[in-house]
C-alpha cells in the first residue's frame, strides 16, 4: 500500500479503477516512503509547535510577574531612597542643632556684651546731652568764626587722642602743658592742663591758644570734651550694633533649613565667617584664628546646609582638640577647576593607625558622651554627595583637614 496521499494523486492521474504500471512500482515505493517522513515531520512539527506556543505562554507569563515584581521592588528602593534622604537630612540638621545647643551659652554671652555696651553708652548720653544742649548756645555766642573753627578741630583732635596714658605720662604731660599755659599767661593753667589731658589733646595744642585765653576756656574745654565724649558713645552704640546684627545673622544663616531640594550658588568665605562668628565666644579665649581666603575664589554650587555642617564639625573637632588652646588656620584656594578648603589646628594629633578609621560611622576617640562618632561620617557623606573628597593629615601639632569641592555640579539642576 502506498501512502494514502500519493495513492489519490496516482488514481486521479491514471483513472479511476486502473492498475498502476508495474514499472513504476519501485519509484512510488520511495515516492511513497517520502511521503510518510513528511506527513511524520509535519506531525512533529505540529506539536513541537505546540509545546513551543505552550513553553512560550508560561515564558512570558513568568516575565509579565517578574516585571511586576521588579517594579514593586523598584518602587519600595525609591521609597526607602526618599526616607533615607530625609532621615539623612534630619540628622544633618539635629547635629547642627546639637552643635549650636552646646554653643547657645557663649552666644548668648557674645549678643550680651554689645547690649551692655549700648546700655553703658546710652547711660552716658541721657547724661551728657541735656549739658551739651544747654550750654553749647551760651558759650558759642561769643564765638568768632574763627574761634568756632578752632573749637570744631579741638573736639576732632580730642577724639583722636583718646588713648590711655599711664600715671607717669599724665603727669609729664601736665607739666608741658601747664609751663606753656603759664608762659601765655592763661589763667587756671594748671587745671586748664589736667582737663587737657583728660581731654585728649596732650600734643599739638599750641593752636588752640585763642580759646584757653577765654575768660570762660574751662568751660569751652569742658564743653568739647563732653561733645566728643558724645561722639564716642554714638560710635560705640554703631559698632555694638553692628556686632549684635552679625551675631544675630550669623544665627539665622545657620539654623536656617534650606527647602530647595537642588544645589544654590554657595560662597565660601561668607558661610565660614558665619560658622566662626557662631563659635567666636570658644574661639576668643585662647585661639588664635587666621583666615585666608582670596577675594577672588568662586562661588561654588552646594547644598547650603549640609555644606556649612562639614565646616561645623571640623572646626568644633579642633576646639576640642586643641582644649580651647591652641592655633586655628583656614586657607581656601581655587585649583585645577575645584576649590580647596584647608583647615589646620596644632593639637595633639590623630595617631596614624586611627587616620583612617575616623571617616568609619560610630568610631569616635573622644570621650564617653562628647561624641557620637558621626560628625566626620556624616562630613564624609556630604562631601561625597557634592562630588568631592575629603582627606586628613596628621602628626602631633600639626592636623589638617582637606576638602576639595568642584566648582559645578554637573548632574544637578542648580536652584536660581
Amino acid at each position: 500500500m502506498y501512502n494514502r496521499t500519493l495513492e489519490r494523486q496516482i488514481k486521479k492521474t491514471i483513472g479511476e479503477g486502473k492498475p498502476i504500471p508495474k514499472k513504476w512500482a519501485s519509484l512510488l515505493a520511495l515516492v511513497s516512503e517520502t511521503y510518510d517522513h513528511y506527513e511524520a515531520d509535519r506531525v512533529l512539527l505540529e506539536r513541537s509547535m505546540e509545546l513551543s506556543s505552550k513553553e512560550l505562554f508560561e515564558a512570558n507569563q513568568f516575565l509579565s510577574r517578574q516585571r511586576d515584581e521588579l517594579e514593586a521592588k523598584t518602587h519600595e528602593l525609591e521609597q526607602a531612597y526618599r526616607e533615607l534622604k530625609a532621615t539623612q537630612a534630619q540628622l544633618i540638621q539635629s547635629e547642627k542643632m546639637a552643635a549650636l545647643g552646646q554653643l547657645i551659652a557663649g552666644v548668648a554671652h557674645e549678643i550680651n556684651t554689645p547690649l551692655g555696651a549700648i546700655n553703658a553708652a546710652g547711660s552716658v548720653l541721657d547724661k551728657l546731652l541735656p549739658q551739651v544742649l544747654s550750654k553749647q548756645p551760651e558759650l558759642f555766642k561769643t564765638f568768632t568764626p574763627e574761634l568756632e573753627y578752632l573749637f570744631q578741630q579741638f573736639v576732632n583732635q580730642s577724639l583722636e587722642g583718646s588713648q590711655s596714658l599711664s600715671s607717669r605720662e599724665e603727669r609729664q604731660y601736665i607739666r608741658e602743658i601747664t609751663e606753656f599755659l603759664r608762659a601765655n599767661n592763661v589763667e587756671k593753667a594748671n587745671s586748664l592742663a589736667i582737663k587737657l589731658v583728660k581731654a585728649g589733646v596732650y600734643k599739638n595744642y599750641e593752636p588752640y591758644l585763642p580759646l584757653f585765653l577765654q575768660e570762660n576756656s574751662e568751660a569751652i574745654i569742658e564743653l568739647a570734651f563732653n561733645i566728643g565724649r558724645l561722639r564716642v558713645n554714638i560710635n560705640n552704640i554703631i559698632l555694638a550694633v553692628a556686632k549684635t546684627q552679625k551675631i544675630v545673622f550669623a544665627l539665622k544663616s545657620y539654623s536656617y533649613k534650606s527647602s530647595s531640594e537642588y544645589p544654590e550658588p554657595y560662597n565660601i568665605a561668607k558661610n565660614l565667617d558665619t560658622i566662626l562668628t557662631i563659635y567666636h565666644n570658644q574661639l576668643k579665649h585662647g585661639i588664635q584664628t587666621a583666615v585666608d581666603i582670596p577675594a577672588d575664589i568662586p562661588e561654588i554650587d552646594a547644598y547650603v546646609d549640609e555644606l556649612n555642617q562639614v565646616w561645623t564639625n571640623i572646626i568644633h573637632n579642633a576646639i576640642q582638640a586643641m582644649q580651647g588652646k591652641g592655633e586655628l588656620n583656614i586657607q581656601v584656594r581655587s585649583e585645577n577647576g575645584e576649590v580647596v578648603v584647608n583647615i589646620q589646628d596644632n593639637g595633639p594629633g590623630i595617631p596614624e593607625e586611627l587616620q583612617e578609621k575616623i571617616f568609619e560611622p560610630f568610631f569616635t576617640t573622644k570621650k564617653q558622651g562628647e561624641g557620637s562618632g558621626l560628625g566626620l561620617d556624616i562630613c564624609r557623606k556630604i562631601v561625597q554627595k557634592h562630588n568631592g573628597k575629603i582627606s586628613v593629615q596628621s602628626q602631633p601639632g600639626n592636623t589638617i583637614f582637606s576638602v576639595h569641592l568642584p566648582k559645578r555640579l554637573n548632574n544637578a539642576t542648580i536652584s536660581s
